[in-house]
């Protein structure tokens, strides 16, 4: 078995906002709801090798057509590099595999917040994260 060269040591909500579209025509087939995600990582001030990630997925009401729920999520996700990896590349998969990670946990919760909702469960659509568009590193 292959070690890992970045490892999840835990996540967190720091935020967490679900509102039912009380406007919502669950008969309206098409539309969708557009989802922004917005990230920041970095090394942790706090401990030596370690990498921390700030992922905020929310609802981008402008672009979203008919969507049946509002939602906005803040969640921090801290990550431990393997042993040796140098900085540069623990700063890009930190970039890269940390954001999809948190993603998808998300994408889980989201579906849990809504189940009880009006309009069932929500699935958030895959989200494609190119970090060449922040500017940032890729592996």
């Amino acid at each position: 078995m292959v070690s890992p060269k970045f490892k999840l040591e835990r996540y967190f909500f720091t935020q967490q906002e679900v509102r039912a579209n009380p406007g919502h025509n669950p008969a309206v087939v098409g539309g969708g709801s557009s989802v922004e995600v917005n990230f920041n990582a970095g090394p942790s001030p706090a401990k030596p090798n370690q990498h921390f990630i700030e992922v905020i997925v929310e609802l981008d009401e402008a672009n979203s057509e008919n969507p049946p729920y509002f939602f906005m999520l803040a969640m921090f996700g801290i990550f431990n590099p393997a042993p040796g990896l140098d900085e540069e590349e623990a700063k890009k998969l930190a970039f890269t595999i940390g954001p999809q990670l948190l993603i998808g946990a998300a994408r889980d919760y989201l579906a849990n917040m809504t189940a009880r909702g009006p309009w069932g469960s929500f699935f958030m659509d895959i989200v494609h994260i190119r970090p060449t568009e922040f500017g940032l590193p890729t592996l």
